[in-house]
C-alpha cells in the first residue's frame, strides 16, 4: 500500500486521560487545532435603507470547522459544536460511520453515546480520538493490533486503547498514527507503540507485532533531553528532541532513517544532519523525512523516485539534504502526501513538489516536480487567505479563512469530499450535507427566493429598516435542524460621519464682529442633518441656533464667550445604545463639530469689559486648536475641532 502521510506535531499541554492518565494528545495529522473562522457575511456596502441587496454566507461557515485532519486517502473534521464528520476511504471502517462504504461527501461518526472530543488523530487506515474525560479511542484497520485494543479485530465503530501499561500518574504528551502503528510520549519520558513491528518501527528492539503499547528503546538519546514531535511514516518512525536533533528508526531501504545507509534500524538512530543543525518542524513522507531548521532551511532524505526531496534530482538520499525554495520564502507550514510535499508560506502562498499523476501538485498539469512550485489553481476571493494546508496520499486540501475546505488530485474514493469520485486538477470545495431553510433579517423571515449553490447560500435583503440588525440563518445538517445568529451581521445604511472640519477666519475680529465657518461635509444613509448650538461654557445646556441648519455656521456679532457645536444625525442616531451598549458602542450616534470663542476685552468697558494696563490695540491673538474629543475620538468615529478667539475692543 502507498505510503503513510499527514502527521504533524504542534504544541504540548496536559490533561487527565482515564484511570489516572492524564493528557492532552497534541499529534495532529494533516493540519488540526483550532482554527478562527470569519463568520461574516458578504453583501454590496453600504446597503441601502430599501434593503434589496444580495446577502451572501458560506455554508462552510455554518459547519464552523475546528479541526481538520487527513489520512491516505479519508478526511475528517470535527465542527464547532463537537460533531465528527468523515468522507473517502472506508474499506475498513476508518470512516467510524459503522459501516465499510466508502462516502464522498461527509458524513457523521457512530461515537459512543456521550463522548466530547477533545483531539482527533488519523492513521493511514486507522483513526483515533481523545475525549474530555480522558478514554483514548480507536476503530478501523486493525490487522497489526494499531487500534490497541489487544485484538486484532477490525472495527467499524469506536473502542477503547488499552493504556493500562502506563503508570497511572504519567501524562500523556504527544501521539502520532502511522501506517499500520501507533505512538504515544508521555510525562515520564517513555514512549509507548503498538501495531505493525514487521521492520522494527516499534523501536523496542524486536520485530514483533504489539497489539498493547511497548516501551521505545530510548537509550541513545542524552540524559535529559526530552521528545518534542513524533513523526511517522510508512514503516519509519521519527522523533525530535528538546535540543533539535532528530531520530529514526524502521525500514531503511530507501535511505530514510537519514543515517548514511540503507540499513533497517530496530531503535532509534541519529540522522545525520549538517553541524549546528537545529530543526524545529518535522515531518515524515511515505519514504522519506523532512526537517525545518530554525534558520529556515527546509532538509530532506530518503526516497525521491519522483522528486520529493525537492532538490532538483530524482536522486535517493541517505542523509539530508536542503531543499530549493524560492530566495526569501519563509516556511510556516508543511504537509506530505505518499510521494508530494507541500508548503505553505509566510505571505499566503502555498508550494508543492514531487509525484503529479492526479494533479495533486496544483499547477494544472500531471507532471511531476523535482523542485517547488507555486500552486496556481488556487483561486480564492481577495478577501479570503489559506489557513492551512494539508495532503492526502494524491490529494492537496487547504482550509481557507471564510472555513471552506478545497480539495484537488485523486478521488477514486471521494476523499475530496464534493459528491463525486473524479479526480480534480482544479480545488473543489468540500459539500456537507447542509441546507439553508430560511433566512431571518430582525425578525423578517425570507424561504421563498433562498438560493442554496456552489458551497453558499444567498437571499435578498428585505426592506424598510436602518441599523445594524441580526440576521439568523436556519438550515438543516444531516437531518438536524439548526439555526446561527450573525450578530449585527447586515447594516442597513450609514452611521453619520464627519468628512471635512469647519474652518474658521484666519485673522483676529474685533469685540462685535462676526465669522462664518468653512463647509461642513457630513455623509450617511439616509442624509443627515445639521442642527447648531452654542452654549456658554461648553456644557449643558446647549441652545439651537434658530435657522443654523445648514452647513456652514455664520455669527453675526461675538461679544462674550461662546461655544458651538453641530449636532449631525440620521436614522442612526435614533438607536439607543445606552440600553444596549455591547451592539452600539462601536457607533456614535452624534458627531459633533465645536467651535469655542474666548472674549479677552479690556478693563473698564462700560459693557463690562475689562482694561489691561498698558494701552489698547485694536486686534489680539487669535488662534484655531484642532483636537479629538476623548471618548469620541477614540472610537476613530468623531473629530472634534475646536475654535478659540481672543478679541480686543476700542475705548
Amino acid at each position: 500500500m502507498g505510503g503513510n502521510c499527514c502527521t504533524t506535531m504542534l504544541g504540548r499541554t496536559g490533561r487527565q486521560l482515564g484511570a489516572g492518565l492524564i493528557a492532552v494528545i497534541v499529534a495532529l495529522a494533516g493540519f488540526g487545532g483550532l482554527l478562527a473562522q470569519a463568520d461574516s457575511l458578504t453583501y454590496s456596502q453600504p446597503a441601502p435603507l430599501s434593503g434589496g441587496v444580495t446577502v451572501t454566507g458560506e455554508l462552510a461557515d455554518l459547519v464552523d470547522v475546528n479541526q481538520f485532519t487527513t489520512s491516505l486517502y479519508s478526511a475528517y473534521v470535527i465542527d464547532g459544536r463537537g460533531q465528527l464528520w468523515a468522507w473517502g476511504h472506508n474499506t475498513w471502517g476508518q470512516l467510524g460511520d459503522g459501516s465499510t462504504t466508502n462516502q464522498s461527501t461527509p458524513v457523521r461518526a457512530a461515537l459512543p453515546p456521550g463522548i466530547d472530543i477533545d483531539q482527533f488523530f488519523a492513521g493511514q487506515t486507522s483513526a483515533y480520538l481523545l475525549d474530555s474525560t480522558g478514554v483514548l479511542w480507536a476503530w478501523g484497520w486493525n490487522q497489526s493490533g494499531q487500534l490497541g485494543d489487544g485484538t486484532t479485530t477490525q472495527r467499524e465503530t469506536a473502542v477503547p486503547v488499552d493504556l493500562t501499561a502506563l503508570e497511572p500518574a504519567a501524562k500523556l504528551e504527544l501521539f502520532a498514527a502511522g501506517n499500520y502503528s501507533a505512538y504515544l510520549f508521555d510525562s515520564t519520558g517513555v514512549l509507548w507503540a503498538w501495531g505493525s513491528n514487521s521492520n522494527g518501527q516499534l523501536g523496542d528492539g524486536t520485530t514483533t507485532q504489539r497489539e498493547t503499547a511497548v516501551a521505545v528503546d530510548l537509550s541513545a538519546l542524552s540524559a535529559g533531553v526530552t521528545i518534542e514531535q513524533i513523526a511517522a511514516g510508512t514503516f519509519s518512525t521519527y522523533i525530535l528532541d528538546s535540543d533539535g536533533r532528530v531520530w529514526a528508526w524502521g525500514q531503511n531501504s530507501q535511505g530514510q532513517l537519514g543515517d548514511g545507509t540503507n540499513t533497517e534500524r530496530h531503535s532509534p538512530v541519529e540522522v545525520h544532519l549538517p553541524a549546528g543543525v537545529k530543526i524545529v518542524q518535522l515531518v515524515a513522507g511515505g519514504y522519506s523525512g523532512y526537517g525545518l531548521a530554525d534558520d529556515g532551511v527546509l532538509w530532506a532524505w530518503g526516497q525521491n523516485t519522483q522528486g520529493q526531496l525537492g532538490d532538483g534530482t530524482t536522486i535517493q538520499r541517505t542523509t539530508p539534504v536542503s531543499v530549493n525554495l524560492p530566495a526569501g520564502l519563509t516556511v510556516q507550514q508543511i504537509a506530505t502526501g505518499a510521494n508530494s510535499v507541500y508548503v505553505l508560506d509566510s505571505t499566503g502562498q502555498v508550494w508543492a513538489w514531487g509525484n503529479n499523476n492526479q494533479g495533486q501538485l496544483g499547477d494544472g498539469t500531471s507532471n511531476d516536480s523535482s523542485t517547488p512550485q507555486a500552486v496556481t489553481v488556487l483561486s480564492l476571493p481577495p478577501t479570503v487567505t489559506v489557513d492551512r494546508i494539508a495532503a492526502g496520499g494524491w490529494s492537496g486540501y487547504v482550509l481557507d479563512s471564510s472555513g471552506q475546505i478545497w480539495g484537488w488530485g485523486g478521488n477514486s474514493y471521494g476523499q475530496l469530499g464534493d459528491g463525486t469520485t473524479d479526480a480534480s486538477l482544479i480545488p473543489i470545495p468540500v459539500s456537507f450535507p447542509i441546507e439553508v431553510v430560511m433566512v431571518i433579517f430582525d425578525g423578517v423571515g425570507l424561504a421563498d427566493d433562498l438560493v442554496n449553490e456552489n458551497g453558499q447560500w444567498s437571499v435578498t435583503a428585505p426592506g424598510p429598516h436602518c441599523g445594524p440588525v441580526d440576521v439568523v440563518v436556519n438550515y438543516i445538517i444531516d437531518g438536524e435542524r439548526l439555526s446561527k445568529v450573525y450578530t449585527n451581521g447586515f447594516e442597513y445604511g450609514q452611521a453619520p460621519s464627519v468628512i471635512t472640519q469647519p474652518v474658521g477666519p484666519a485673522a483676529a475680529i474685533a469685540s462685535g464682529s462676526g465669522f462664518s465657518t468653512t463647509t461642513l461635509a457630513v455623509d450617511g444613509i439616509d442624509y443627515p442633518s445639521i442642527q447648531w448650538q452654542s452654549s456658554a461654557d461648553g456644557a449643558d445646556p446647549w441652545i439651537d441656533i434658530s435657522g443654523a441648519t445648514g452647513a456652514t455656521l455664520t455669527v453675526t456679532s461675538l461679544t462674550e464667550e461662546t461655544h458651538f457645536r453641530a449636532i449631525i444625525t440620521n436614522c442612526w442616531s435614533a438607536l439607543a445604545p445606552a440600553s444596549q451598549p455591547e451592539m452600539y458602542t462601536e457607533y456614535s450616534d452624534t458627531i459633533t463639530v465645536l467651535i469655542l470663542a474666548d472674549i479677552d476685552p479690556h478693563d473698564g468697558g462700560t459693557d463690562g469689559t475689562k482694561v489691561h494696563g498698558g494701552g489698547m490695540t485694536a486686534n489680539s491673538n487669535l488662534w484655531w486648536l484642532m483636537a479629538a474629543a476623548a471618548g469620541l475620538a477614540a472610537l476613530g468615529l468623531v473629530t472634534v475641532v475646536a475654535i478659540r478667539r481672543r478679541l480686543a475692543s476700542s475705548t
